[in-house]
């Protein structure tokens, strides 16, 4: 309904004015490219997957994310957003970038996450995130467990200290491509909703 409306689009009016404020900090330079229309579970928007894609990128890389680690995360928001899934979409921005910048990310010499294996028994492994961002850690995990699918059959992998992974169906599209059949399950704080 109209209340409906008028919601979806504040939600989406807080998200641009969060990303102009973004950008205004950050000094950047930004340029529109070609719109079209995507849809919201009550709401149309005039935006492509492309602009979703590089607002993403963009403001999780002055949040602190590495170029390749920004794309990534952004590719699962904006598939989130593509497959009607607004909670694991844009929504997930400003809690991202407040944790990027608050947390005690374990990162390499080259400022890239550290992600860790810790267990190695060839078929199955157990990766800590460092403290990482979910969708990093989620991603390298099902790296590993193509990777060692391929060499053994099969494999298991196990990741630990890190934080929300963002749509879980992302990550086992991943292991289809390499004809590869990927299972993903999370756990998470008990949550009842009425």
């Amino acid at each position: 309904g109209e209340k409906d409306m008028a919601y979806g689009m504040t939600e989406w009016e807080k998200m641009r004015a969060y990303v102009e404020n973004e950008r205004k900090r950050h000094s950047s330079n930004y340029s529109q490219g070609e719109r079209e229309i995507v849809r919201d579970t009550e709401v149309k928007f005039i935006v492509s997957p492309a602009e979703v894609y590089e607002l993403a990128s963009e403001l999780l890389m002055l949040a602190g994310l590495r170029e390749e680690e920004a794309h990534l995360v952004a590719d699962s928001l904006t598939e989130a957003e593509l497959r009607g899934r607004p909670t694991h979409g844009l929504v997930r921005i400003p809690g991202l970038t407040e944790l990027l910048q608050k947390s005690e990310r374990r990162k390499d010499a080259a400022g890239k996450a550290d992600l860790r294996v810790v267990s190695d028994g060839g078929h199955h492994l157990l990766l800590d995130g460092g403290n990482n961002l979910g969708y990093l850690a989620a991603d390298r995990g099902m790296s590993l467990a193509i990777e060692r699918t391929k060499a053994h059959g099969t494999a298991t992998v196990g990741v630990f200290n890190t934080n929300h992974s963002g749509m879980l169906g992302y990550y086992p599209l991943r292991a289809a491509k390499e004809d590869l059949i990927g299972i993903v399950l999370c756990n998470c704080s008990p949550l009842m909703t009425a």
